[in-house]
């Protein structure tokens, strides 16, 4: 590599940088190295450090969750992922699991948002209130935000009103 910040002038040894950098980080099943490779995606990269430096035992479900959404970190142990469209939104529901929460705006377009981690009712109200905040209620003060496992039939309610956008830029991870 030359400089900080340049790319190599040889587009091969910039895939070499990529696979080393992979193995580095244990990395084994990724796309064939590129231009487009999800690791030179700095919102990516600063993700999947975030997992790495949160998470030792990370799964491939997390890598993928990885992918999508916008997440915030609340502390080491609690993770929010809030999808940004209804695709986002379906890929979030497929990937809960066990112990997860999903979040969800009732009566009002929103996101649907995981909760993952070791996470305590103060950090269920602050994703409720993340979740409020992308969602279309946040324009009336408080939003009825849902909340349910994975395997859970019927959902609990809460009232959240909308977090502010300065702790939205604080707690977020990827922009």
């Amino acid at each position: 590599m030359g400089r900080s910040g340049e790319t190599p002038e040889d587009p091969g040894a910039f895939k070499k940088a990529q696979i080393d950098l992979a193995e580095q980080y244990g990395v084994h099943d990724y796309p064939c190295p590129a231009g487009g490779c999800l690791l030179t995606d700095p919102g990516f990269a600063k993700r999947i450090k975030d997992l790495m430096d949160h998470d030792i035992d990370f799964s491939i479900n997390d890598v993928h969750l990885l992918k999508i959404g916008r997440h915030f970190r609340f502390s080491d142990r609690v993770k929010l992922v809030v999808g940004r469209n209804e695709e986002e939104n379906q890929k979030i529901q497929t990937f809960a699991q066990g112990k997860d929460i999903l979040l969800k705006v009732s009566n009002f377009p929103g996101p649907l948002s995981l909760l993952r981690g070791k996470f305590d009712e103060g950090d269920i109200e602050k994703a409720a209130a993340i979740t409020a905040h992308y969602g279309k209620a946040k324009d009336l003060g408080k939003g009825e935000v849902n909340t349910k496992g994975p395997e859970e039939d019927h959902p609990q309610s809460l009232l959240a009103p909308p977090i502010s956008r300065g702790e939205v830029e604080r707690l977020m991870i990827n922009e």
